[in-house]
Parts: structure tokens; sequence; C-alpha cells
């Protein structure tokens, strides 16, 4: 179905930053290589961004939280807006109500978590397994894995120590902001990543810096996290961040919960960052709510964590696997690209389908549950969430990338048409019209009508 045209935003997909070039041949697996990238549509809880073409980063959706970075926080803005103060955007990240921009000069900034509308918690090392904040958060105490936490961007040792619940009042060492706050102190940037509560950077030298974004364990200044080196891509949501490295391999931090780390400890939480197991030659990664996904580059796609897929090979379709370490998709291979909802996986194949499973509360599959399409080899279905990836129908002949939220997903055509799909109550599709009012969703992929022919495909 196709909607009219709600906006007409110039937006420029940027597949990389630093001069590495996105792929052309879509038989070479081995040049989908690692880099630093450039993500220019980021869906958060109910509030989506783009990049445009001009620099600057325009949002739109719900207000909550200041996630729109106009200075409000509550109602919701229909047509995207431009934020006001960033300019040479090059990348956005999106938490649950916030958001971090990249700039081209290297410069970071970031919005939102704040308001009575956004409880307090959730930040790396929270620990939402345990209900906690680690009591040495910034030191190694509780930390499995090299290094001794994080250290300020000035160098030296932990700096902060943190004890208390994070379901309550949390630690608000930073209140949130209804309008964009550059980050002080922080090396020049070439990726960016956002968590619930935490925000992330990977600098020029490959190293990693979070701070808090409202209420979170980390302090207001960055601070590097020590053991992580040659990283070129962050992660993260909720409260666990991945970091991918030019090596290939992927590292975690934070929660623990449902294994979320990857790495088999029974730890609620890591203020250290750990590797996750078994992973190699890894070109990609994702993040969900309590699982990780990571891409290699023979093209297959693993899972570990809270995964809602069943990864036990029996008939039976309601059963699903938590995995404490990586375990393969099954039955899908040639992948060129993953993304992560809250509790949903998705696969865009080199031939330009996409392969999706997880929850369909707001219709995140894009209709995929109720088609005739099967996990290849006939695996069974289950038909109100889907416990095997399942063909979302299509929308385009190609789909270039594709990207997710908490509820949502949108794709890129090769022609450089943007299509979504999924939760639509605040209006974070970019759609005015083919929104069920029952979910609240758009359960079936959607032309944002007014992006036609202004977006590069990758």
């Amino acid at each position: 179905m196709k909607v009219g045209p709600l906006f007409a935003l110039p937006v420029v997909v940027v597949m990389a930053v630093g001069g590495c070039s996105a792929v052309s041949n879509g038989k070479d697996h081995a040049a989908h290589s690692r880099r630093e990238r450039a993500t220019v549509i980021a869906v958060g809880s109910q509030a989506a961004y783009a990049v445009g073409s001009n620099g600057g980063l325009y949002a739109w959706g719900s207000q909550s939280g200041g996630a729109i970075g106009d200075g409000d926080s509550n109602g919701s803005v229909v047509s995207p807006s431009e934020v006001k103060g960033i300019h040479g955007a090059v990348s956005v990240a999106a938490g649950a109500f916030s958001a971090v921009v990249l700039t081209s000069v290297g410069s970071v900034y970031w919005w939102g978590n704040a308001g009575s509308s956004v409880s307090a918690g959730g930040g790396v090392g929270a620990g939402s397994g345990s209900g906690r904040v680690p009591e040495a958060v910034l030191g190694s105490a509780g930390g499995t894995g090299p290094g001794t936490g994080a250290e300020n961007s000035r160098g030296g040792g932990p700096s902060v120590r943190a004890t208390g619940s994070a379901a309550g009042a949390g630690i608000c060492r930073t209140p949130g902001s209804t309008t964009p706050k550059r980050v002080k102190g922080l090396p020049s940037a070439v990726a960016v990543g956002a968590g619930s509560y935490s925000g992330y950077a990977v600098t020029d030298d490959g190293h990693v810096y979070a701070w808090a974004m409202g209420c979170g364990p980390w302090p207001s200044r960055p601070l590097r996290l020590k053991g992580l080196s040659g990283v070129v891509t962050v992660v993260a949501h909720g409260d666990t961040a991945y970091f991918l490295t030019k090596r290939g391999a992927v590292w975690a931090v934070g929660s623990n919960a449902s294994g979320a780390l990857g790495n088999g400890s029974s730890l609620s939480y890591s203020s250290t960052p750990v590797e996750v197991a078994g992973l190699h030659d890894i070109t990609d990664i994702a993040a969900g709510s309590h699982f990780g996904m990571a891409l290699d580059s023979q093209g297959v796609a693993w899972v570990w964590g809270d995964t809602g897929m069943n990864l036990s090979k029996t008939a039976d379709p309601t059963h699903t696997s938590t995995r404490g370490a990586p375990a393969a998709v099954p039955g899908i291979t040639n992948t060129k690209a993953i993304a992560a909802g809250a509790a949903d996986g998705y696969l865009l194949r080199w031939d330009g389908t996409i392969w999706a499973w997880g929850r369909d509360v707001h219709g995140e599959l894009g209709g995929g549950q109720t088609t005739p399409a099967t996990l290849p080899g006939g695996a069974p279905l289950h038909y109100s969430n889907s416990f095997v990836p399942v063909g979302v129908p299509p929308a385009e002949s190609g789909v270039a990338a594709i990207v997710a939220g908490y509820q949502a997903a949108f794709t890129i055509g090769t022609n450089g048409t943007v299509w979504s799909w999924g939760g639509n109550g605040q209006g974070q599709l970019g759609e005015t019209a083919a929104t069920t009012a029952a979910c609240g969703c758009v359960d079936l992929a959607s032309e944002v009508t007014g992006l036609s022919g202004k977006v590069s495909s990758p």
C-alpha cells in the first residue's frame, strides 16, 4: 500500500566514514568489510531521525523525554522537524527517548531522557538482570575481561563509584535535555551509539568512550572504556552495548540478562568489556533487547541472548531458546545486512529479500507471519509471533539497506525509495494514513513517498 506524501526531506545515505566505500559487488562478501558506519535513519521508542543531505538532522514522532530535540517533552511532531544547532550531521543513533549525532568534524551531540515521562535507570552497568547498579561501575569489581573498567578522557583510572537501585529513582548525574548538548572532552569521533541512558563514541584511534544521558551510571564527562582497541563500530540497546573491532571480533559490556553478553557467563552484568564467544571475521553487529546479532564475511548471521528464535530445530514452533553464546541463524544464507528491533531480528539477503522473526504486536514482521512464505527447508511457523524467520512481503524489487527500532523498521531501496512498517502510534513511520487503529501500526510495508528520489542508495 502507498500513502500520500508526508514530507520532502533530502536524505543522503552515507555508508562509511573515513573514506571506506560501500560494496558494489553483491557476490563479494569479503568486500563487505567492517568499517566505521554512518547510520542515516534511526528509530527510537516512538521517534525517528534522518540525516539530510544538507547536513541537518531531522526528527519526528513522540516528543516524550525531549526525544525530538526541539525543547519540548510533550506531544508529538507529525512532520520531520530540523533539530536546531546540528550542522554537518553524518550519522545518528537512537536510544529509547534519546538521540546521539555525529558530525563531519568528529563532534558528538546528544539530547533526550528529560521529564517525568521517562523512568530512571537502564544504563550500561545498571544490571537489569539484578536490578542494581554495580558497586564499582567504572572499576573491575563484578567485571570479567581485560582492563579495569573505564578511565576519564584525560587518562587515569576509574573516577566514579555508584551504588543503589536502578529501578527506583536512578542515578541522575546528568540531567536529561530537550535540546542538543555537545559532548565535551571527547576526542574526534568516527562512530556513535546510544543505549537507553548511555551514549557511546568510537574515536579516530579505535577507542570507545561512554557518558550518561540522563539517569544512568556513567558520569557526564566521557570515559574511555579500557580493554578495547581497534574498534570501528558500536551498537547498543537498553543497558547492553556491543563493539566490533578491525580484526572482526565482538566485545560487549553491561547487562547480561538472558545471556546478552554472549560469553557464557552467569554474571548479571559486566562493567568491563568481555569478548563475545566464538565469533570470527565479523563484518556487522546489531543490538536488541537482551540479545545481540552479528554477521560474518560468509553471509552467516549469528544470534545470542534472548533470541526469540527456535534454535532447537524441533517441530515445536513455540519453543524458543535463550543462548548464552552465539548460534547461527538456521536456514538463511547469503545475508548482506542485519538489523535488530526490541524483540525482532531482520536479515537482508544479497538477493534483496528480507527475513524477520520475533514479536509482531505492532506489525514488526511486516506481514511476514501471515504469508505462505516459510523458512527454507519447510520449518514450521507460529502465527502470532514467529520463532523462525519468515519472508517479509516484498515492498519493491530490491532493498539496499535496512534499519530497525523498538517497534518499527525502515528499508532503503536500490532505487532510492524508503519504506517503513511497524508501530506508528506517534507517527514515527513517517506515515499519515494506513495506520490500523487497533494496534496503532502499519503492518505491511508502506512507501514514505515524500522521500522518493531523495535518498542515495548504498
